[in-house]
Protein backbone atom coordinates (compact mmCIF):
# COMPACT_ATOMS: atom_id res chain seq x y z
CA UNK A 1 0.00 0.00 0.00
CA UNK A 2 2.83 2.42 0.87
CA UNK A 3 4.48 1.74 -2.49
CA UNK A 4 1.20 2.32 -4.32
CA UNK A 5 0.74 5.67 -2.55
CA UNK A 6 4.26 6.74 -3.51
CA UNK A 7 3.73 5.74 -7.13
CA UNK A 8 0.39 7.54 -7.20
CA UNK A 9 1.89 10.74 -5.79
CA UNK A 10 4.72 10.58 -8.32
CA UNK A 11 2.23 10.04 -11.14
CA UNK A 12 0.33 13.14 -10.07
CA UNK A 13 3.49 15.23 -10.25
CA UNK A 14 4.41 13.83 -13.65
CA UNK A 15 0.95 14.64 -14.95
CA UNK A 16 0.55 18.06 -13.40
CA UNK A 17 4.12 19.35 -13.38
CA UNK A 18 3.55 21.53 -10.32
CA UNK A 19 2.81 20.89 -6.79
CA UNK A 20 1.01 20.49 -3.58
CA UNK A 21 1.16 24.03 -2.18
CA UNK A 22 1.02 27.64 -3.21
CA UNK A 23 4.66 28.30 -2.33
CA UNK A 24 6.53 25.13 -3.34
CA UNK A 25 6.83 23.99 -6.93
CA UNK A 26 7.80 20.43 -7.81
CA UNK A 27 9.31 18.98 -10.96
CA UNK A 28 9.58 15.20 -11.17
CA UNK A 29 12.74 14.14 -13.01
CA UNK A 30 12.04 10.46 -12.30
CA UNK A 31 10.36 8.37 -9.63
CA UNK A 32 13.45 8.85 -7.45
CA UNK A 33 14.49 12.42 -8.29
CA UNK A 34 12.57 15.67 -7.83
CA UNK A 35 13.42 19.34 -8.08
CA UNK A 36 11.60 21.59 -5.62
CA UNK A 37 11.73 25.37 -5.52
CA UNK A 38 10.37 27.98 -3.16
CA UNK A 39 8.39 30.97 -4.32
CA UNK A 40 10.39 33.66 -2.50
CA UNK A 41 13.99 32.49 -2.96
CA UNK A 42 13.68 30.47 -6.16
CA UNK A 43 16.39 28.12 -4.92
CA UNK A 44 16.41 24.80 -6.72
CA UNK A 45 16.23 22.07 -4.08
CA UNK A 46 17.15 18.51 -4.94
CA UNK A 47 15.27 15.56 -3.49
CA UNK A 48 16.68 12.06 -4.05
CA UNK A 49 15.21 8.77 -2.89
CA UNK A 50 18.37 6.66 -2.53
CA UNK A 51 19.14 3.25 -0.97
CA UNK A 52 20.83 5.21 1.85
CA UNK A 53 17.78 7.33 2.57
CA UNK A 54 16.05 10.50 1.42
CA UNK A 55 18.66 13.11 0.48
CA UNK A 56 17.89 16.83 0.31
CA UNK A 57 20.16 19.28 -1.53
CA UNK A 58 20.12 22.99 -0.65
CA UNK A 59 17.04 23.45 1.53
CA UNK A 60 16.02 27.09 1.35
CA UNK A 61 15.55 29.34 4.38
CA UNK A 62 12.32 30.97 5.45
CA UNK A 63 10.47 29.81 8.55
CA UNK A 64 7.02 30.31 7.00
CA UNK A 65 7.87 27.92 4.16
CA UNK A 66 10.00 25.17 5.71
CA UNK A 67 7.04 23.34 7.23
CA UNK A 68 5.36 23.59 3.84
CA UNK A 69 8.49 22.20 2.18
CA UNK A 70 8.56 19.30 4.62
CA UNK A 71 4.88 18.59 4.02
CA UNK A 72 5.47 18.56 0.25
CA UNK A 73 8.33 16.09 0.67
CA UNK A 74 6.11 13.90 2.82
CA UNK A 75 3.39 14.00 0.19
CA UNK A 76 5.84 12.72 -2.41
CA UNK A 77 7.63 10.00 -0.46
CA UNK A 78 5.82 9.43 2.85
CA UNK A 79 9.12 9.32 4.77
CA UNK A 80 11.49 11.77 6.42
CA UNK A 81 14.62 13.39 5.02
CA UNK A 82 17.63 11.48 6.35
CA UNK A 83 20.53 13.47 4.89
CA UNK A 84 21.23 17.07 3.82
CA UNK A 85 23.98 18.24 1.47
CA UNK A 86 24.74 21.70 0.11
CA UNK A 87 26.21 23.04 -3.12
CA UNK A 88 27.73 26.01 -1.25
CA UNK A 89 27.44 27.93 1.99
CA UNK A 90 25.20 30.87 1.04
CA UNK A 91 22.08 31.19 3.17
CA UNK A 92 19.61 30.78 0.32
CA UNK A 93 21.02 27.24 -0.10
CA UNK A 94 21.66 26.31 3.54
CA UNK A 95 19.01 28.23 5.47
CA UNK A 96 16.82 25.16 5.95
CA UNK A 97 19.60 22.90 7.25
CA UNK A 98 18.83 23.48 10.92
CA UNK A 99 15.11 22.89 10.41
CA UNK A 100 15.62 19.46 8.86
CA UNK A 101 18.48 18.57 11.21
CA UNK A 102 16.13 19.23 14.13
CA UNK A 103 13.88 16.56 12.64
CA UNK A 104 16.62 13.95 12.53
CA UNK A 105 18.36 14.57 9.20
CA UNK A 106 22.16 14.40 9.13
CA UNK A 107 24.13 17.23 7.52
CA UNK A 108 26.81 15.59 5.37
CA UNK A 109 29.93 17.66 4.65
CA UNK A 110 33.33 17.01 3.12
CA UNK A 111 33.93 14.58 0.28
CA UNK A 112 30.85 12.52 -0.47
CA UNK A 113 31.27 8.98 -1.77
CA UNK A 114 27.78 7.65 -1.21
CA UNK A 115 24.17 8.02 -2.36
CA UNK A 116 25.21 6.86 -5.87
CA UNK A 117 26.65 10.37 -6.36
CA UNK A 118 29.81 11.68 -7.97
CA UNK A 119 31.04 14.72 -6.06
CA UNK A 120 33.38 17.38 -7.43
CA UNK A 121 34.60 20.59 -5.79
CA UNK A 122 35.35 23.74 -7.79
CA UNK A 123 36.01 27.40 -7.06
CA UNK A 124 33.79 29.81 -8.96
CA UNK A 125 30.74 31.34 -7.31
CA UNK A 126 32.32 30.75 -3.89
CA UNK A 127 35.60 29.35 -2.64
CA UNK A 128 33.96 25.93 -2.29
CA UNK A 129 31.33 25.02 -4.86
CA UNK A 130 30.11 21.42 -4.71
CA UNK A 131 28.93 19.73 -7.90
CA UNK A 132 26.81 16.59 -7.46
CA UNK A 133 26.08 14.12 -10.26
CA UNK A 134 23.41 11.55 -9.46
CA UNK A 135 23.93 8.79 -12.00
CA UNK A 136 20.64 6.86 -11.54
CA UNK A 137 18.74 10.01 -12.52
CA UNK A 138 21.41 11.39 -14.88
CA UNK A 139 21.06 14.77 -13.17
CA UNK A 140 23.76 17.26 -12.14
CA UNK A 141 23.17 19.80 -9.36
CA UNK A 142 25.61 22.67 -9.80
CA UNK A 143 24.46 25.40 -7.41
CA UNK A 144 25.17 29.01 -8.37
CA UNK A 145 28.05 28.19 -10.69
CA UNK A 146 25.22 28.22 -13.25
CA UNK A 147 22.07 30.36 -13.06
CA UNK A 148 19.41 30.49 -15.76
CA UNK A 149 17.54 33.33 -14.07
CA UNK A 150 20.29 35.93 -13.53
CA UNK A 151 23.71 37.07 -14.65
CA UNK A 152 26.87 34.99 -13.96
CA UNK A 153 28.34 35.32 -10.46
CA UNK A 154 31.89 33.94 -10.39
CA UNK A 155 32.80 35.95 -7.32
CA UNK A 156 35.57 33.73 -5.96
CA UNK A 157 37.19 32.04 -8.92
CA UNK A 158 37.26 34.72 -11.58
CA UNK A 159 37.14 33.76 -15.25
CA UNK A 160 39.66 30.94 -14.82
CA UNK A 161 37.67 29.39 -11.98
CA UNK A 162 34.44 29.81 -13.91
CA UNK A 163 35.90 28.03 -16.95
CA UNK A 164 37.25 25.20 -14.85
CA UNK A 165 33.91 24.79 -13.10
CA UNK A 166 32.03 24.58 -16.41
CA UNK A 167 34.53 22.02 -17.72
CA UNK A 168 34.02 19.97 -14.56
CA UNK A 169 30.27 19.95 -15.05
CA UNK A 170 30.61 19.03 -18.72
CA UNK A 171 32.84 16.09 -17.80
CA UNK A 172 30.05 14.46 -15.80
CA UNK A 173 27.25 12.38 -17.25
CA UNK A 174 26.46 12.60 -20.95
CA UNK A 175 24.71 14.91 -23.41
CA UNK A 176 21.32 13.88 -22.06
CA UNK A 177 22.18 14.87 -18.48
CA UNK A 178 19.84 17.35 -16.84
CA UNK A 179 21.84 20.29 -15.46
CA UNK A 180 20.13 21.94 -12.48
CA UNK A 181 21.28 25.49 -11.73
CA UNK A 182 21.09 27.13 -8.34
CA UNK A 183 18.16 29.23 -9.59
CA UNK A 184 16.06 29.18 -12.72
CA UNK A 185 14.91 26.49 -15.11
CA UNK A 186 16.78 23.20 -15.38
CA UNK A 187 18.77 22.98 -18.59
CA UNK A 188 21.13 20.77 -20.57
CA UNK A 189 24.78 20.83 -21.56
CA UNK A 190 24.11 22.75 -24.76
CA UNK A 191 22.57 25.54 -22.66
CA UNK A 192 25.50 25.39 -20.26
CA UNK A 193 27.96 25.83 -23.13
CA UNK A 194 25.95 28.78 -24.43
CA UNK A 195 25.96 30.28 -20.93
CA UNK A 196 29.74 30.01 -20.82
CA UNK A 197 30.20 31.55 -24.25
CA UNK A 198 27.81 34.39 -23.50
CA UNK A 199 29.64 35.02 -20.24
CA UNK A 200 33.05 35.12 -21.93
CA UNK A 201 31.69 37.44 -24.62
CA UNK A 202 30.30 39.72 -21.91
CA UNK A 203 33.63 39.73 -20.04
CA UNK A 204 35.47 40.54 -23.25
CA UNK A 205 33.13 43.42 -24.02
CA UNK A 206 33.29 44.75 -20.46
CA UNK A 207 37.07 44.59 -20.53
Amino acid sequence: MKLLKTLFATALILLNGVAFSANIQVQAVSQHVHILSGKDYGTNIGLFDTPDGLVLIDPMPGEPYLAELEKTIQTIYRKPVTHIINTHAHADHTGGNTFFASRGAQLVTGTINRFDMTHRVVKSHTGTDNIYYYKPGNVIFVGDVFDTSWHPTFYAGGVAGFNQAIETILSLGDEQSLVVPGHGEAANKASLRAFRQNTLDWVSTAG
